[in-house]
């Protein structure tokens, strides 16, 4: 005979279990992140805002309960705020200081929307219309096209890292006040790379770096909804995961050995969760965390909100305001900081 007390109890067990999980995996990754550059640590990073939630709503309703299942939920909150900064960020609105601020832009044009250097549309005027229009003192570019300088004539300070004789992605930086020193910071076997330029800004060296660091190439990512495209993507992504710690390293290498005030912006292609991004901040004051509002998105992947772009700054410096867009230009969208020297 059918026994319905027994079928409420294994329901009532199964619900349980699938309540924890993701309590458990919040944990689990966030200790799991730290040490591990693979496709889970991938996943952990894209994630831990949906652990977050699922394990925030299931420790109310345990909590309603009165169940010790909600002290759980409450060391998974616990850690994960101790290990990261939050995702959604409820700052006040920016205010202007009394001093005088530097403004700073970062923005990944995905090459102003050319294909093979030709104009196919009207986003590249688009593109140079909108940066004109912010009128910040420096702004950086990822993927720019390199002979797109003309377009820029408030900003008689640049530095283009192209190279004949190297293929690489080209970046640039922009500046209204002059540059006395540049440099590469070349990463091995990619298209990929840094480059950093010594601004003088009001008596100070200010070293601006613009990052663009290991991508997905996301031909392949665009491909989920074709199985026989699974194996390359899981190898690409653990492969770009491993690139992007060591090219992340490197970078955090230069910046410490740096005796200055720093600046690093950039397209890091990794969430505030990855190593990669926390082995670049480390102390470091994450505009976005201290003025940002919201999500902070600079890419969406069916329609899932990341934060892959980032403008960073040491203790020199007061963030006093965190912009981000919607402009739909790019794949990405820009970043627009004002600092204060201290």
């Amino acid at each position: 005979m059918f026994n319905i007390t027994k079928l409420k109890k294994k329901i009532r067990s199964f619900c349980r279990v699938i309540s924890v999980i993701p309590t458990i995996l919040l944990i689990l990754g966030s200790f799991y992140i730290i040490v591990s550059d693979d496709l889970l640590s991938f996943i952990f990073s894209v994630i831990f805002p949906l652990l977050f939630i699922l394990n925030l709503i299931f420790g109310i309703y345990w909590l309603f309960k009165k169940s010790k299942y909600s002290v759980l939920a409450l060391i998974g909150l616990i850690i994960f705020f101790f290990k990261f900064d939050s995702f959604f960020q409820f700052n006040n609105e920016n205010t202007d200081s009394d001093k005088e601020s530097i403004s700073i832009m970062t923005f990944n044009t995905e090459n102003f929307g050319l294909v093979s250097g030709n104009i196919v549309n009207d986003r590249y005027k688009q593109v140079i219309d909108f940066i004109n229009a912010q009128d910040v003192d420096v702004f950086v570019i990822q993927e720019f096209w390199n002979k797109g300088m003309k377009p820029f004539t408030k900003y008689p300070y640049y530095f283009l890292a192209y190279r004949q004789d190297i293929e690489k992605s080209t970046q640039i930086i922009f500046s209204k006040y002059p540059i006395i020193n540049k440099q590469y910071i070349d990463f091995d076997g990619t298209n990929n790379n840094a480059m950093y330029a010594d601004i003088a800004y009001n008596g100070e060296i200010i070293r601006i770096y613009n990052l663009h660091l290991e991508s997905y190439r996301l031909d392949a990512i665009h491909q989920l909804n074709n199985p026989k495209s699974y194996s390359a993507l899981v190898k690409r992504i653990g492969k770009a995961e491993k690139t992007r710690k060591e090219q992340a390293i490197l970078v955090k290498n230069h910046i410490d050995n740096f005796n200055g005030k720093a600046i690093i912006c950039g397209d890091f292609n990794a969430t505030q969760f990855s190593t990669s991004y926390n082995l670049i901040k480390g102390s470091r004051k994450d505009s976005f965390i201290e003025s940002g509002k919201g999500f902070g998105t600079t890419f969406e992947l069916y329609k899932y909100p990341f934060r892959l772009d980032y403008i960073l700054a040491d203790d020199n410096f007061e963030i006093t305001s965190h912009q981000n867009f919607e402009v739909k230009l790019s794949d990405h969208e820009p970043v627009i900081v004002k600092l204060t020297l201290n």
